[in-house]
């Protein structure tokens, strides 16, 4: 545990110093990992991953950026679906909100209140509890954000799927839209976190092998 300690402390410490050089917010959006497709449910669809990370210059809890985050992660979700001439998405990951486990979200509203507003950490959660265990309804590690879609051109009739436009005016609405010239884009998962520290990379990985799949963060989010 103190090693853990100590090298937690010495990340923050050179995260802190890559931060405070942009407030520019880093993206990521390409092709998921070819072990991604753990069901058989997506079929033929392309399954995209999608990275997010907003930041603040706070790297000691996920707090407001994680938050943030979130939003970033699901305007770019449909930014992409759009850009690639299709009108609706589909979560495919991570299992506590996946349409394709029959866990998804209602409605382009939902991800709010399920997913930030009951998801939050408050002020006083232990520092291991708002670094790594604050859901977000198990998208976010920290500051980052990620989601694995499946994007369509008419809307599916056998899934839950989201309206990308309606889902950026609601962003829009929200005011926590993320301007293009704020944003950062980068061009595989490898390199996402250049400009800032190696971390957001780490993160990806320790998604992606803990928090994904985890039948428990859905537990987390429906309150079984």
């Amino acid at each position: 545990m103190k090693t853990s300690y100590k090298l937690d402390i010495l990340t923050v410490s050179a995260l802190v110093l890559f931060s405070g050089c942009s407030v520019k917010h880093p993206k990521y959006v390409g092709p998921a990992k070819a072990v991604s497709y753990d069901s058989d449910k997506v079929e033929k669809g392309e399954l995209v991953t999608v990275v997010a990370h907003f930041s603040q210059h706070s790297t000691w809890t996920a707090g407001a950026d994680g938050a943030e985050s979130v939003y970033f992660a699901f305007q770019v979700a449909a930014e992409d679906t759009l850009k690639k001439g299709k009108k609706y998405f589909s979560i495919y990951r991570p299992i506590a909100i996946s349409d394709f486990e029959g866990k998804g979200l209602k409605s382009e509203e939902d991800f709010i209140q399920r997913c930030i507003k009951d998801s939050t950490p408050t002020i006083g959660a232990p520092f291991e509890t708002t670094r790594y265990s604050a859901s977000y309804c198990g998208t976010t590690v920290v500051q980052d954000s990620y989601l694995e879609i499946v994007q369509y051109k008419e809307k599916p009739k056998h899934i839950t799927s989201y309206d990308a436009q309606k889902i950026i005016a609601l962003i829009k609405k929200a005011e926590k839209y993320v301007n293009k010239s704020d944003q950062i884009n980068y061009k595989s998962e490898k390199d996402f976190g250049i400009g800032w520290g190696v971390y957001g990379a780490q993160d990806y990985g320790k998604w992606f092998d803990t928090r994904r799949s985890d039948p428990r963060e859905a537990d987390k989010v429906i309150g079984n």
